[in-house]
């Protein structure tokens, strides 16, 4: 993997990120598809992406569960394990500091506007 560019590198990882948000635990393991420490690409990745590695995992969570959640009925706890919150209590919180709103919250929301 050492012939591919800094952007070819940073592509397989926010697309190997965004295809397997509900699996990966640790920005860590985003540094082991392109073959670098974590430390080399997490530097990489700020100065590319203009955020740290671990927020933008943290934004395409809670863009999939967003999504989730407008496009299925499926239950909180089942949206916080599709994107790969550990628990139910960390995916609501999670989200909530995030969106200003709990999962309900923005369900409903989303709802009334249609």
């Amino acid at each position: 993997m050492s012939d591919l560019t800094w952007d070819e590198r940073i592509e397989r990882v926010t697309s190997h990120i965004q295809q397997n948000i509900g699996k990966i635990d640790t920005a860590e393991e985003a540094a082991e598809v392109v073959d670098v420490s974590y430390e080399t690409l997490g530097k990489r990745f700020r100065r590319e992406m203009e955020m740290p590695l671990g927020k933008y995992i943290r934004q395409t969570r809670i863009d999939e569960a967003r999504r989730l959640l407008i496009e299925t009925d499926d239950p909180v706890y089942v949206v916080c394990r599709k994107v790969g919150y550990s628990s139910d209590s960390n995916g609501i919180r999670g989200f909530k500091r995030e969106t200003g709103m709990t999962m309900e919250e923005y369900r409903r929301r989303y709802r009334e506007e249609r």
